[in-house]
């Protein structure tokens, strides 16, 4: 049969077929730990008395989870199971700096259609794909500037070139994967 434990006459804690259940905010069962509370909460890990991991749901500004000590805070997606391979990592450290890393998948980072990657404090840096075509958006001060020891415009499969720039040398334009202008040390060859 159940254990039940009162609290001013009134039933806080019990065990169950399960595990054990709160009627306030905790429920264990198995291996799993529900927490429910309908007001704005903070909860802890703690190791002893030094704190390892929190979340904090604050109903103005959303959910906070925080590590302790400059540690790194993973995110993991798992195969089939709760305790099965772990595939993919979102990994933010104590910086700031956000790590990605999916096995699975041959992109690094992947956004949908038109969700924008903004770089900048003013976001003045958006790359992006619409469906149809893809874009670089520079709207900030300053140049927008593209750094290559040899760079090179082809199609998709690098199978025609349009153009090479070669840093201290020629600036070659292609037709049809055709060299039809070079700059030289003496002007323009056609």
């Amino acid at each position: 049969g159940a254990v039940e434990l009162y609290h001013n006459n009134s039933k806080k804690f019990e065990t169950t077929s399960y595990g054990v259940l709160s009627t306030e905010a905790v429920k264990v069962n198995g291996s799993f730990i529900e927490i429910n509370n309908s007001a704005d909460s903070q909860y802890t890990l703690n190791k002893g008395t030094t704190q390892l991991f929190s979340i904090r749901n604050n109903s103005t500004s959303g959910v906070h989870i925080n590590t302790q000590n400059s540690a790194l805070l993973c995110f993991g997606v798992s195969t089939g199971t709760n305790n099965g391979t772990v595939e993919s990592t979102l990994s933010i450290n104590s910086s700031g700096n956000v790590g990605i890393d999916n096995q699975g998948a041959s992109e690094k980072l992947h956004l949908a259609d038109s969700k924008k990657l903004a770089l900048g404090n003013s976001a003045d840096l958006k790359i992006y794909h619409d469906g149809s075509h893809s874009y670089i958006d520079d709207t900030g001060t300053g140049n927008l500037k593209l750094r290559s020891n040899n760079f090179r415009v082809s199609n998709a499969d690098e199978s025609k070139i349009s153009a090479t720039f070669v840093p201290s040398g020629a600036v070659e334009l292609y037709h049809n994967n055709s060299k039809k202008i070079e700059t030289r040390s003496d002007g323009l060859q056609v």
